[in-house]
């Protein structure tokens, strides 16, 4: 058995994933934190052209308009729920239900997204 602490850094690159479809095999939402930094998020594992299993994305790419201007950013799949335990409108799963015109989560099941890549590197589903 080796130790974590003796080994140098490695020299070989990663490969990284591209961006475009990729196919919705399951849908979670976790909990996520502890005490008053609890949260909860959409996690969608999903499979890609590029790799034989599957990958976890929980990250989106929304975008937001104020007025002229039009930001593109990468936020969590944040799920919250309102006053009658429904899917609360103003989070960021209900944008992603929206932008992809489904009414509930499990409509994803199977469902090709389309993704991005954030600034450095890694997947988002792209929700605009």
């Amino acid at each position: 058995m080796t130790n974590e602490l003796d080994k140098p850094i490695g020299t070989k690159e990663q490969p990284k994933l591209t961006a475009g479809s990729v196919i919705v095999k399951g849908i979670a939402v976790l909990s996520k934190g502890e005490g008053k930094k609890k949260f909860r998020i959409t996690e969608f594992e999903v499979l890609h052209p590029s790799k034989e299993e599957t990958i976890k994305i929980s990250n989106m790419k929304v975008k937001k308009v104020q007025g002229n201007n039009e930001t593109i950013t990468k936020d969590g799949i944040w799920y919250r729920e309102d006053a009658d335990g429904v899917i609360d409108k103003s989070c960021n799963t209900a944008a992603l239900m929206r932008a992809y015109d489904v009414q509930t989560l499990r409509q994803f099941e199977n469902m090709s997204l389309t993704t991005d890549l954030d600034s450095a590197g890694y997947l988002c589903i792209k929700a605009y």
